[in-house]
C-alpha cells in the first residue's frame, strides 16, 4: 500500500468507488464467477472483462446467454454475450 494509509482505508475506499463496476456472471443460475466493466458506450452498453476459464463447462459458451448481477442496479440483471475469448492470456469479454 502507497503511503501511510493502511489496507482498510484503500479497501473500503477502492470498493465503494468501483462497486457498481463488479458484476456476478451466472449461466442457467449457476455461479460462473465475477467480471468487471472496462468501457460502457452512450447508449449504456456496456463491455465485461472476466477470466476465460470460468467457461469451462459451459458447453457452447459462444451462444450461452450469461445474467450479469450488479449490487447497485434497480434491474434484477442484465443479459451478457461472449465477444472474446483469448486461451492463452485466460481473459474473455
Amino acid at each position: 500500500m502507497a503511503g501511510n494509509m493502511d489496507e482498510s482505508y484503500w479497501s473500503r475506499n477502492v470498493f465503494q468507488e468501483f462497486e457498481f463496476s463488479v458484476a456476478r456472471l451466472n449461466f442457467r443460475g449457476r455461479f460462473l464467477g465475477n467480471g468487471f466493466v472496462v468501457h460502457c458506450d452512450e447508449e449504456g452498453t456496456c463491455l465485461l472483462m472476466t477470466c476465460r476459464h470460468i467457461f469451462e463447462d459451459v458447453r457452447d459458451p459462444w451462444s450461452a446467454a450469461v445474467d450479469a448481477y450488479f449490487s447497485r442496479s434497480n434491474d434484477p440483471f442484465f443479459r451478457a454475450r461472449l465477444l472474446y475469448l483469448d486461451e492463452t492470456r485466460d481473459l474473455s469479454f
